[in-house]
């Protein structure tokens, strides 16, 4: 006869429950919102795989969106943002940021699903010098683009490349025609 182990849950309704892991990166943004007063920043995306059929070894970018401070209460103001690359967006687009200037200087390379980097590490972090300055209800492009190729041989073996290079005339129009299809709310401008 199999004994069967019963578990027993009680729940209490005063009790505050708390999850404790990993939090996820925030995401970029999909739409703008009600224009607010904020600004938002779009950084093309321009995925150059060579292989339909393979997966871009990067799943996602994160970087961290740092202020840059002209006073001293201004130092720590900085925010971690997450561009998916699976679905090879035109874009990344950050919202509800506020009027100043910004930057980033490097990025995580999260490994796809069933990849490792160096030893089994989950990401690489690479250099980036990305700069860009937000205006209330304006979206504004990026100066840079969003790079990723990918090149596979005949032997099966295959190497990448993430990096962010200037943005061309073609990467902001590219990203102008996917952020319209998405949809402008009124009340913003562009700055392309």
């Amino acid at each position: 006869m199999k004994k069967i182990k019963v578990l027993r849950v009680i729940l209490f309704s005063s009790v505050a429950m708390s999850v404790i892991g990993c939090s996820g990166i925030p995401k970029t943004a999909e739409n703008l919102p009600l224009a607010n007063g904020t600004g938002a920043v779009v950084i093309p995306v321009n995925m150059e795989n060579t292989s339909e059929s393979k997966k871009y070894p990067c799943r996602s970018i994160s970087f961290e969106v740092k202020k840059v401070f002209r006073t001293p209460d201004e130092l720590d103001k900085s925010e971690l943002r997450e561009i998916y690359l699976y679905d090879k967006p035109a874009y990344g687009l950050i919202t509800d940021l506020e009027p100043g200037e910004y930057m980033f200087d490097e990025f995580k390379c999260h490994a796809n699903y069933r990849r490792v980097f160096n030893g089994g590490r989950s990401y690489i972090v690479k250099r980036a010098n990305v700069y860009f300055d937000v205006e209330p209800n304006t979206v504004t492009v990026s100066s840079q683009t969003f790079v990723g190729k990918s090149e596979y041989d005949a032997s099966g073996s295959s190497s990448f490349s993430a990096r962010f290079n200037y943005v061309t005339e073609q990467d902001k129009q590219k990203a102008l025609k996917a952020l319209e299809e998405k949809g402008i709310p009124s009340g913003w401008s562009l700055n392309f």
